[in-house]
């Protein structure tokens, strides 16, 4: 996939496999602590929101952080000043 931002500085985006397997891999422990604890959850209801909040809290710190950071790191590299 490549990615343009002008024509004199094409910008190459490759996927992060990884860091994608690795959140899919997060974003199924909230529903897997359902299927295989149910009781658990019954028994301490502040469990189950702390592990959304969690999980939550991680997704929005990779994600939403990480593409902020990305940005920077390649202004960086390329010398150019925020916009």
């Amino acid at each position: 996939m490549e990615k343009t931002t002008s024509a004199a500085h094409p910008v190459s985006i490759r996927p992060a496999w990884g860091l994608g397997a690795a959140l899919g891999a997060l974003a199924l422990v909230r529903p897997l602590a359902s299927i295989l604890g149910p009781g658990v959850e019954a028994a301490h209801p502040a469990l189950a929101i702390g592990l959304t909040i969690a999980i939550s809290a991680a997704w929005i710190l990779v994600v939403g952080l990480g593409c902020g950071v990305l940005a920077w790191a390649l202004r960086a590299l390329r010398g150019r000043p925020r916009p």
